[in-house]
């Protein structure tokens, strides 16, 4: 495949400027229609795919110890709004001494949306809205994603459906910031729209949709900015094939030209979402500093690899092929392991034909996936039940540099 293009321009930057014509030209009508059938699509997917949470909505709280945790994290809130206390210590814990929360798992997104609906509904019932409303904004914000890249609603409706229905998600609903990574795609979204129309609203919504990643859960930093640079590296990588020139000078000049409009909006991303975790990182470092304590737990490093074989394998609680694999999936893993690793044989397919029919406009997108699914192999590398040590993994390379055991479970990436 060539990189020149039919109207003699490099394709890589046709590829990034083709969306400055048509796109902005469509009916905002026919988009806003798109935008709501995605919507109701995806809220009719989050009641059917949680059920019975919606006949019981404000009697039952999903089943797990974790669940108890995240609602009295958002209860203790709006204690702490209420009585003017700090919203990361209480005297609620440990009492009389009290306790920091600094280091407590608290999705503040999910906290917000409760303290929302609570004004609203019960308790119990706005937590389990707030789950269900951040279960299909997973969905939309994969639909504004895809429909941005392929410019067709179709491919985005196909990729709703299987971002907010990832295995992984449906099977941790006990673990509210887990289910919500609607911020990561939106990232994304916002992040191309830089690139490709260097407006300096999209660079701000960027920065701030990465700063909400870390409010909901600050390891989801990692997996999002691992893709984040992937694809800013593939974007410099197609700037510099396509600039033309012998002379150093105008070689220099060209660059800073075509990039000035997108650069300058980059740096504001970076910069409000440096500005907006400022907080809470603040807050990190000081109780670190006063007192100092491991953020990895020694047993989140062993015991946690995903077996290869497992991407490719449902487990027992499959509604159509568990009875088929699950002993398969059951001699990967000892009885132990709950914790779903299985990506799905449809979007496998579906990556490979975009990969195929689309050539290098995917390459990004397929480096980004290659990345996250050998990093979710863990440290150790594990084939059909039987683990090698001795062979070197892309986590365990990165682990030295970038501190990866801060996810605890590799399968969540």
């Amino acid at each position: 495949m060539s990189w020149t293009g039919g109207d003699g321009r490099p394709r890589a930057v046709n590829d990034t400027l083709k969306h400055d014509g048509p796109l902005l030209g469509r009916s905002s009508g026919a988009k806003w229609l798109q935008n709501g059938i995605a919507l109701i699509t995806c809220v009719v997917m989050a009641v059917l795919m949680t059920q019975p949470l919606t006949a019981k909505l404000g009697t039952h709280l999903i089943t797990s110890r974790d669940t108890l945790v995240h609602y009295w994290n958002s209860w203790w809130a709006r204690e702490a709004l209420r009585e003017g206390l700090p919203l990361t210590y209480t005297t609620y814990l440990f009492y009389p001494d009290g306790v920091s929360l600094i280091y407590q798992n608290v999705g503040w997104l999910n906290v917000a949306g409760w303290l929302l609906l609570q004004l609203v509904m019960e308790g119990v019932a706005a937590y389990n809205a707030t789950l269900l409303f951040y279960l299909a904004l997973c969905g939309l914000a994969a639909f504004l994603l895809i429909r941005e890249l392929t410019d067709d609603p179709l491919a985005g409706l196909v990729g709703m459906v299987v971002y907010q229905n990832w295995p992984a998600r449906l099977s941790r609903l006990n673990f509210p910031n887990l289910v919500n990574t609607a911020c990561i795609p939106l990232s994304l979204l916002f992040l191309i729209r830089t690139l490709r129309r260097g407006r300096w609203t999209d660079g701000v919504l960027t920065g701030v949709f990465v700063a909400l990643t870390a409010y909901g859960r600050w390891q989801a930093l990692i997996p999002a900015t691992i893709v984040i640079g992937i694809y800013l590296a593939f974007a410099g990588i197609r700037q510099l094939l396509s600039t033309k020139g012998a002379d150093k000078y105008e070689v220099i000049q060209q660059r800073w030209t075509r990039s000035r409009r997108r650069v300058l909006p980059l740096v504001a991303a970076g910069l409000v979402a440096v500005l907006a975790l400022l907080p809470p990182a603040a807050a990190l470092i000081g109780q670190q500093r006063s007192t100092p304590t491991s953020l990895i737990e020694e047993e989140s490093r062993e015991g946690r690899e995903t077996d290869l074989l497992a991407y490719l394998t449902p487990d027992e609680n499959h509604p159509v092929l568990g009875r088929y694999t699950a002993g398969l999936h059951n001699r990967y893993y000892n009885e132990t392991w709950d914790h779903v690793s299985y990506v799905g044989l449809i979007p496998i397919a579906l990556g490979l034909m975009a990969l195929r029919k689309e050539g290098r406009a995917a390459v990004p997108w397929a480096t980004a996936a290659a990345a996250l699914l050998l990093l979710g192999l863990g440290p150790i590398l594990r084939f059909n039940g039987r683990a090698y040590p001795n062979l070197p993994t892309l986590y365990g390379l990165m682990d030295r540099v970038v501190p990866l055991s801060l996810i605890r479970v590799p399968a969540r990436f």
